[in-house]
C-alpha cells in the first residue's frame, strides 16, 4: 500500500503541482494538511472517499480511492484522522495528525496537550502507522517522546537500504529546506520505499511510502 503526506502551506500551493504528484506517484491514501478549497477540489476528483476539511492552515483531509471510513479525534489545536486499512492482508490503523508550531508562543500550551492526547489516542491502535506535519525534528522533545511508542519508518528505511533521510521543510518555497518535520511512524509495519517530493509553492515536501506488513516491526 503506498501512502502520502504533504502540507501544502495553505493557498501557497501551486494546485497544478499538487495534481501532477497525486497522479504521477498514485499513492493509495493521502493525508494533507493546510488545506484550502482549490486543493481539496483537485485531491477529491482523484480521491473520492475519506474525509476532507478545507479551511486553510487548519484544513486536513484523509482520502482513498476505495472506500474509507475515517475518525476524527478532537484533540487541542487539531485533530487526530484514523482509518482502517489493509496491508498484505492485515489491518492496519491510518493516523494524520498535524502537530502544533512550537516557534508561536500562544501555541506551546496547545501543542503540549495536543501530544499527551495524541499518545493517549493512538495506543490501543496495533499496528498503525502515524503520518504528518508533526512540526519537529529529531532533536527535539516532541519526536523522542512519539518515538517511544512508535519507530521512525523513514529513518529505519534509510539505515536499512543505505540512504540518507531528507528534510523536508523551510521557512518559504524554494529555499533549501532546514528541517526534517514531516514524518512516517510505524509499528507493525515497515516502509519498502520511501520517496521526498517537491510540490511548487508549499514550504514543505510531501512523503511518498509504500508499506509492506511487518508483524515484529
Amino acid at each position: 500500500m503506498r501512502i502520502m503526506t504533504a502540507n501544502l502551506w495553505n493557498v501557497n500551493v501551486s494546485v497544478d503541482s499538487f495534481a501532477e504528484a497525486l497522479d504521477k506517484y498514485a499513492p493509495d491514501i493521502v493525508a494533507v494538511q493546510e488545506l484550502d478549497h482549490p486543493a481539496a477540489e483537485a485531491l477529491t476528483e482523484r480521491y473520492p472517499y475519506g474525509l476532507v476539511r478545507p479551511g486553510g492552515v487548519p484544513g486536513c483531509a484523509l482520502v482513498s480511492r476505495e472506500p474509507l471510513t475515517v475518525t476524527a479525534t478532537e484533540l487541542p489545536f487539531r485533530p487526530l484522522l484514523t482509518a482502517p486499512v489493509s496491508v498484505s492482508g492485515h489491518l492496519v490503523t491510518v493516523g494524520a495528525i498535524h502537530l502544533a508550531n512550537p516557534v508561536a508562543m500562544h501555541d506551546v500550551k496547545y501543542r503540549r496537550h495536543q501530544v499527551r492526547a495524541l499518545l493517549e489516542n493512538i495506543e490501543g491502535y496495533q499496528p498503525m502507522v502515524l503520518v504528518g506535519d508533526y512540526n519537529s525534528s529529531p532533536a527535539w522533545p516532541t519526536y523522542r517522546m512519539i518515538k517511544r511508542h512508535l519507530r521512525d519508518g523513514v529513518k529505519d528505511w534509510a539505515t536499512r537500504t543505505g540512504n540518507r533521510t531528507r528534510r523536508t521543510w523551510s521557512y518559504t518555497a524554494g529555499m533549501p529546506k532546514l528541517l526534517r518535520i514531516d514524518h512516517i511512524m510505524v509499528r507493525g509495519v515497515e516502509l519498502a520505499g520511501v520517496q521526498v517530493v517537491n510540490i511548487a509553492g508549499s514550504d514543505h515536501r510531501a512523503l511518498v511510502a509504500d508499506l509492506v506488513w511487518a508483524p515484529c516491526g
